[in-house]
């Protein structure tokens, strides 16, 4: 039998860190990263995180965080045998700017 997704949130974690750290993008203070938490029909349970290094990727992590709450009402019931049938259903605009 198959099993759909019937929760799926993000949660945005953000940990200031004992001493700024200094990269070539600049001074960092507080590490932001996402938690996406993922219940199925069948009560099962899993976790992903995301951990942008600023700078580098075109999103942010509260970019992310963003696009993860408007996924979610979208995948909502949806089969979780694939990550193609997700991607077909994906919103062609998922990331704040």
């Amino acid at each position: 039998m198959p099993v759909k997704i019937s929760h799926l949130e993000s949660i945005l974690i953000e940990v200031p860190l004992h001493e700024p750290v200094t990269g070539v993008h600049g001074v960092t203070t507080v590490r932001r990263s996402v938690l996406v938490h993922a219940v199925t029909d069948a009560g099962q349970e899993g976790w992903r995180n995301v951990d942008p290094t600023p700078g580098y990727p075109k999103v942010s992590a509260r970019g992310i965080h963003v696009a993860g709450g408007r996924l979610a009402p979208a995948l909502a019931g949806m089969e979780c045998s694939t990550c193609t049938a997700c991607s077909r259903r994906r919103p062609t605009r998922l990331f704040a700017r």
